[in-house]
């Protein structure tokens, strides 16, 4: 921090943090899972880990200049990752009761091939595995530029506007403008005595950012780098075989992709309050807000099947748009709507003893719960 003179101040912050962590299975046998009774043999996280730097610059210039305070100044983020997950990549074998599991392990104890296991009611129902590259890495750099200016108009009103303007790497948006605008006013304020009440009002646009994580998922879940093994009724347990004699079995991975368009979640909100002097030690203090939400993060299947066109005693049926299966695009079409009023009041009514309370009421409505969420219809 440096007092360049009387009425500027300059302000840098570099910030650097470094975490690595990893999480391996004790076993790595294949798990197996027996539906409604328990889950056994080897660990399915396998060797999982992350390593993430994080860079973090601020710079701020503040001036003062006759009733104007103007600030100015910014952020820089840098983000390195690498993730590595290996979930299932030691195979998940499945079976529908403890009766089908008793069945198996008895007929291999004595010596039964699987096709007499099977007839006896025994037998896994499925195998999985996953197989391929369990790295992804990205680097993501976010920017935020700002200028505010805070106006004393007179003793008893000041007026504040800013603007604000971020962006990031990895999506292609480039409308990321936040204005800001606010004004107090104290009405019979004056140098020498206190206002007995204080009236604000504002509004913003504060914009969120597309976390990295996402875009490790899409470049994961490509469809490439990871694919999965998925045999019905498996006849080689507890053996794996090697992955060229699975080959025919590889199933359509679901996908991940960015989707078109994809923008910067921002929530545009207004709010209202006023503080009120009650009495010579009652306080009290009134607030509304309204925040509207839009281009906020949702998941949308765009490869389902056509609407009519699906049969839920099918699997597999259906005409899709595109081949294969199931596509999933993160996308920014959802909405919020918030509106929230606070009341506080605050008595003291001594050095010893002061009494407070506080009312809230808030009512929020939304088409998506996050980035993870699905609407019930991918077509409405």
């Amino acid at each position: 921090t440096a007092i360049l003179n009387p009425r500027a101040v300059h302000e840098v912050r570099f910030q650097y943090r470094r975490s690595h962590d990893v999480i391996t299975g004790l076993n790595s046998d294949p798990t197996v899972d027996v539906l409604g009774a328990f889950t056994g043999g080897g660990s399915s996280m396998g060797l999982s880990g992350l390593t993430e730097n994080r860079y973090e610059f601020h710079d701020l210039l503040s001036l003062a200049r006759a009733r104007h305070t103007v600030k100015l100044g910014g952020r820089l983020r840098v983000i390195n990752e690498s993730n590595r997950s290996m979930q299932n990549y030691n195979g998940v074998f499945t079976f529908t009761s403890l009766d089908a599991y008793r069945i198996t392990e008895t007929g291999l104890h004595a010596g039964l091939p699987p096709d007499q296991i099977r007839a006896l009611g025994g037998g896994a129902s499925q195998f999985t595995l996953m197989f391929g590259n369990p790295v992804a890495e990205l680097t993501q750099i976010d920017l935020g530029l700002f200028v505010q200016d805070d106006w004393r108009v007179r003793n008893d009103l000041t007026l504040s506007g800013g603007l604000r303007f971020e962006n990031q790497t990895n999506i292609n948006d480039w409308r990321s403008w936040a204005p800001r605008l606010g004004v107090a006013w104290a009405p019979g304020s004056t140098n020498r005595q206190q206002p007995i009440a204080v009236l604000r009002a504002g509004f913003g646009v504060f914009y969120d950012r597309v976390r990295e994580s996402l875009v490790l998922d899409a470049r994961r879940l490509d469809g490439v780098h990871q694919q999965e093994f998925l045999i019905p009724n498996p006849d080689f347990y507890p053996a794996i075989p090697a992955l060229g004699d699975l080959s025919g079995f590889a199933q359509q991975q679901a996908i991940r992709v960015l989707g078109n368009g994809l923008r910067a979640p921002y929530t545009q909100q207004v709010a209202l309050s006023v503080e009120r002097q009650l009495a010579k030690n009652v306080a009290l203090s009134v607030t509304y807000t309204d925040s509207r939400g839009a281009h906020t993060l949702r998941s949308l299947n765009i490869n389902a099947p056509l609407p009519g066109t699906y049969d839920p005693l099918i699997p597999g049926s259906g005409v899709r748009p595109f081949p294969g299966g199931n596509l999933y695009a993160y996308e920014s079409a959802g909405r919020f709507r918030q509106n929230q009023f606070f009341a506080n009041v605050n008595a003291r009514f001594n050095k010893r003893y002061t009494l407070f309370g506080y009312y809230t009421w808030s009512k929020a409505q939304s088409d998506t719960d996050g980035a993870g969420s699905f609407p019930g219809n991918p077509y409405d």
